[in-house]
């Protein structure tokens, strides 16, 4: 059993809480463009890069408060793919109907697919 002080919990809880905003203004982009308001879509998705700077600094804090745990370790680092289809959000899409399947058939799972990865583990110094 792995033990961590008060701090690192509560640290923890709010971290598990961020993962859901985040997945929350993704699904919000996703109805936006299932729904065809595009530019609703829009905004919250820039709203979304925008809070990604600061969610990178938190995931840099976990990589570091985990560096022991290497399988921890491991799924923050997969945070990268992520990034790398964030990034092609930005550029590649001009088309709607492309930028919309794209959202919800890669990027939308690939970030539920990783929260759930990190929640697992996360939820393991949790419940201790």
């Amino acid at each position: 059993m792995v033990l961590i002080t008060k701090t690192r919990y509560e640290y923890f809880q709010e971290y598990l809480n961020l993962l859901d905003k985040v997945e929350e203004g993704i699904a919000v982009v996703d109805w936006s463009y299932q729904e065809k308001n595009y530019h609703s879509g829009d905004k919250i998705l820039q709203d979304l890069f925008e809070a990604l700077g600061p969610f990178k600094k938190s995931i840099h804090t976990m990589q570091y408060l985990f560096s022991y745990d290497k399988k921890m370790e491991e799924h923050l680092n997969n945070f990268q793919l992520i990034e790398q289809q964030v990034s092609h959000l930005r550029v590649i899409f001009h088309n709607e109907e492309e930028k919309t399947r794209f959202i919800h058939e890669f990027f939308s799972p690939a970030y539920k697919k990783w929260k759930k990865q990190v929640c697992r583990q996360l939820l393991v110094y949790i419940k201790n």
